[in-house]
């Protein structure tokens, strides 16, 4: 017997997406669904590099001289420096055998059903690299913010954005997590979407309609329904005092009154310290761990008066210090340790 496609719905896949009428597509459940408050925040521009996107930042200032009367004054000067940031490029093919869509009695119904998971499935995979991508280990991916913000301390690899690194506490293993605060303010915030020149922000879905298309046996061929996703994609950090990352936080330590593990709101009142003045628009990500732990904390804390709730666009938003924290699935509870010597 040929084994069941992997990449193909089939009928035992039909059959799990109809009512007990066996005649009406279902209304899906996503419990796989990931929330991942930081996309609707993250702003988008068209890399000005066409595939690549370059910021340029000062790297120091001139320096004036003190002199008497008659003193010679040599000239001086400020200096630039630019980064560069890397796209990727995400695509899938969505396959449907035309048979079994029109045997489903809805066949835009049950097309748009597959199209819905593959757009999600795209959101978590970009939520994902958003965090943890590193092309230098995957080429074809964008860098994510971890791999900015990697190391402090005297680490041989240390960078400028150790400065914005704060100690969570763990020393070892693949047992932590992170919190960020991330100013997503476009071209002069701490992070920005940024997009291939020539394509769009977001995912573009071409509706292929019904191809006939090669099988896996030379000489043969199928009908089938078909739509194409493809998203250009990555991040650029302009400004990376306006990003603070707070590594290390031993996930298995965490109490409800913060009397071992990590305190929580300690640590963001640290990291909050480390923007530049003047830093507005500024936002907490974490996962569901660390913001439940957060709600309790807070609540065992004389210092509670820090977290509330806002109502923006009619949904109750959790705010600590005026930083509206947002939960992101994607941050992961494995993380490893970050160097901090």
């Amino acid at each position: 017997m040929a084994a069941l496609s992997a990449a193909l719905p089939t009928q035992l896949d039909l059959a799990k997406m109809l009512d007990p009428d066996g005649k009406t597509l279902a209304q899906i459940i996503p419990i796989l669904q990931q929330d991942n408050e930081i996309l609707p925040r993250l702003g988008w521009m068209e890399a000005n590099g066409g595939t690549v996107h370059r910021n340029t930042y000062h790297t120091s200032y001139p320096t004036p001289t003190w002199t008497g009367y008659n003193d010679e004054v040599a000239p001086t000067k400020g200096t630039t420096g630019q980064s560069v940031d890397g796209l990727g490029l995400m695509q899938a093919y969505s396959h449907v055998d035309e048979f079994l869509a029109r045997s489903s009695g809805d066949v835009e119904g049950f097309r748009m059903r597959q199209d819905a998971m593959m757009i999600q499935g795209f959101s978590n995979e970009f939520n994902q690299t958003l965090f943890y991508g590193n092309a230098d280990l995957v080429p074809e991916e964008f860098t994510g913010l971890s791999a900015r913000y990697a190391y402090a301390g005297t680490n041989a690899n240390i960078t400028e954005t150790a400065e914005n690194i704060i100690h969570g506490g763990g020393t070892s293993g693949s047992v932590h997590t992170s919190i960020w605060i991330v100013t997503p303010n476009g071209n002069m915030g701490g992070v920005a979407g940024i997009y291939q020149r020539g394509t769009q922000a977001g995912i573009k879905m071409s509706n292929l309609g019904l191809q006939m298309v090669a099988g896996a046996t030379a000489g043969k061929f199928a009908q089938r329904f078909t739509t194409h996703f493809s998203w250009s994609c990555g991040i650029t950090v302009p400004d990376w005092r306006k990003n603070v990352r707070i590594p290390n936080i031993v996930v298995g330590s965490l109490t409800k009154n913060a009397g071992s593990g990590a305190d929580i709101i300690d640590l963001v009142m640290q990291g909050r310290s480390r923007l530049p003045m003047g830093t507005s628009g500024s936002i907490i990500l974490c996962n569901r761990t660390i913001m439940d732990f957060l709600d309790r904390q807070a609540r065992n804390s004389v210092v509670n008066s820090t977290l509330s709730y806002e109502t923006v666009g009619g949904k109750p938003i959790l705010q600590l210090a005026g930083m509206p924290v947002l939960r992101c699935d994607a941050l992961l509870n494995t993380e490893a340790n970050v160097p901090i010597t």
